[in-house]
């Protein structure tokens, strides 16, 4: 699965959990039924991925394409993100959101 197919599987799941669990926007970390037990370690796993991505690309297993840096690049480089992976995932995570639901 592609992290766009993860993405837009995630964004589908939370639709369907703040319907079936209204709480859930008040304790978003905390799973009410089975669905968000789901829910949550699909999140956990998401995150996990990306700061595979992220430490691959700090340890120079990875590079950004062509001469011109990419997102991940110019966020590594950047002061703002600098030992701050949690934050950059959040970033990450609310373009990825941002864009596969507003095309």
């Amino acid at each position: 699965m592609t992290v766009a197919d993860f993405t837009n599987k995630l964004i589908d799941d939370f639709g369907k959990r703040t319907v079936n669990s209204p709480m859930a926007s008040f304790a978003p970390n905390t799973a009410f039924n089975k669905q968000d037990e789901c829910f949550l370690a699909n999140v956990a796993s998401y995150r996990q991925h990306l700061m595979s991505i992220i430490d691959d690309r700090k340890n120079g297993k990875t590079v950004s394409y062509g001469d011109t840096p990419d997102l991940l690049s110019i966020m590594n480089k950047s002061d703002f993100f600098k030992d701050k992976p949690e934050k950059m995932i959040d970033e990450l995570i609310g373009m990825f959101m941002a864009g596969m639901k507003t095309t």
